[in-house]
């Protein structure tokens, strides 16, 4: 046991039985004790609250292992007091047979009791009741410790969220974004200006639907399928039929909860990575597999860089997930490239893990 531990034991052990003896003799004399008249019982008391601080303070330990607060409240409340009640009385009463039989009074045991009967009910009530107080008082210095801990971390985790989120919204206002939305706009207006001004109007809900969903942690699948819809007509219009994307998704997954843009980034980042040619077009399939999970599939026709960005995106969808659900996406890679994404259900929204 450290030293500091075994003083401030010494203390509150010193202090709780300075406090029972002046009690006590109050209670049975009328009378403040003049300390220096039986220095013997006083140091008798004194030593016996020392050892009980000490066996309550073990027992705390054992009892915090044996039944975690967080685990089994209820348990280790009722079994904490009874043990400690317990405990204490019998080191009492031990402490109680020995000053009869050491001290020079040599009372018999009979005679003690009865002279010392009502002080004995006293002593019981007073350790009931200061284990009652000191169980309360550990229990709410847990709570408030746990409480505490829990929203440093929670804290954390949003900050974490926060800026994963963060990181998307730089990636889609990147000037490499803009860029090619300009040159597609460019080109449409001397090609097709009905397709020009629907491009515009897509352009525009791309980022409102960005800029309002950055700082939440979830949005329906609906939401962010709509939202797909309208990046989706970009990509079409700019790479003219090099791309095939299908999204096949039922009404009853539709309610379920995604983090925002990351069907975007998934489709996005099939884009970015690989080729895509009319006469090879790349083939992005969305659906919802046996397990209702969402399940974003792509043909590999890899280009000859760009995979640590595409890593990146990955690992920024792991990372929003994490903090959310216990369930984990999953990455496979055969003939296809496929990421499948756990819904969130309504009732576990923005479910955060410690």
């Amino acid at each position: 046991m450290k030293p500091l531990r075994l003083l401030l034991l010494l203390l509150a052990g010193t202090l709780i039985g300075g406090v029972f003896y002046t009690y006590l003799f109050y209670s049975e004399t009328g009378k403040t004790p003049n300390y220096t008249e039986n220095v013997q019982l006083l140091l008798y008391t004194l030593a016996t609250f020392v050892a009980v601080a000490a066996v309550v303070s073990v027992l705390r330990l054992r009892l915090n292992k044996w039944f975690p607060w967080q685990q089994m409240i209820t348990v280790r409340l009722l079994t904490g007091m009874l043990l400690h009640i317990l405990l204490s009385l019998l080191i009492i009463g031990v402490s109680a047979s020995l000053y009869v039989y050491t001290t020079a009074a040599r009372q018999p045991a009979g005679v003690f009791l009865e002279t010392y009967r009502d002080g004995a009910i006293k002593v019981g009530i007073l350790v009931f009741l200061g284990v009652f107080v000191y169980t309360i008082v550990d229990v709410t210095l847990f709570s408030y410790k746990q409480f505490a801990q829990q929203q440093l971390t929670s804290v954390r985790l949003t900050q974490t969220q926060l800026s994963l989120q963060l990181q998307i919204l730089r990636n889609q206002l990147s000037p490499h974004f803009l860029f090619n939305s300009m040159n597609t706009i460019s080109a449409l207006v001397y090609q097709n200006r009905a397709t020009a001004e629907q491009f515009i109007r897509k352009l525009a809900h791309t980022y409102q639907y960005i800029l309002s969903t950055h700082t939440k942690p979830l949005v329906t699948l609906s939401e962010e399928t709509q939202f797909l819809h309208a990046y989706i007509f970009m990509l079409e219009a700019r790479f003219e039929g090099a791309v095939d994307i299908q999204i096949n998704l039922p009404d009853h997954v539709m309610q379920s909860r995604i983090p925002p843009l990351t069907l975007q980034l998934l489709v996005e980042n099939a884009v970015k990575h690989n080729q895509a040619t009319k006469e090879n077009p790349l083939q992005i399939k969305i659906y919802v597999d046996m397990y209702d999970q969402i399940t974003v599939k792509n043909t590999i026709q890899p280009k000859e860089t760009g995979n640590d960005s595409f890593k990146i995106g990955l690992d920024n969808i792991r990372g929003r997930y994490q903090y959310l659900t216990n369930r984990q996406i999953q990455v496979l890679k055969d003939s296809h490239f496929t990421v499948k994404l756990p819904p969130i259900e309504p009732v576990h929204e923005a479910t955060i893990h410690s």
